[in-house]
């Protein structure tokens, strides 16, 4: 369904919302891959102790000692395979509409953002205007004087 959205004065179809969703969509992949690499480390930390644990209990205990040694493995495998699992999807990319709303919003914000910077500029050259008005009346200024710099504010 092509749709056509407007912002800032110009008209954008699904195409290039596309692209600039694409373009400033926020860089979460990082935390999906961060979290992969961390479930990996935990997991290697508690896998290295797990063969002296190991050694130990088949060197001094029996065969319960044994089998829960080997349940211990079942931690340390979800971990591994956890992180696996989210590090290798954090490649996936989002879908097209995911983009394209992302692109509509950035767009709402730049042209919002826009608005804010005029209205500021607005409010800076009533407040000049008012200044060079004073500095006119008191005599600092001549009336040409005035002019130029209130021209120079538009």
């Amino acid at each position: 369904m092509e749709n056509s959205f407007e912002a800032n004065g110009k008209t954008y179809n699904n195409d290039e919302l596309y692209q600039i969703g694409k373009l400033h969509y926020p860089k979460r992949y990082w935390i999906k891959r961060g979290v992969g690499i961390g479930l990996w480390v935990v997991g290697l930390d508690y896998g290295i102790s797990l063969p002296f644990t190991l050694y130990y209990v088949i060197k001094f205990g029996g065969a319960a000692a044994v089998i829960g040694c080997i349940l211990l493995l079942f931690p340390l495998l979800a971990l591994l395979v956890a992180g696996t699992i989210v590090f290798v999807f954090s490649f996936k990319p989002e879908a097209r509409e995911v983009y394209i709303d992302y692109g509509q919003k950035y767009l709402r914000k730049l042209e919002a953002n826009n608005f804010r910077r005029e209205r500021n500029l607005e409010a800076h050259n009533l407040r000049e205007r008012a200044k060079y008005k004073k500095l006119l009346d008191r005599g600092v200024i001549s009336q040409e004087e005035y002019d130029q710099k209130v021209e120079t504010l538009k």
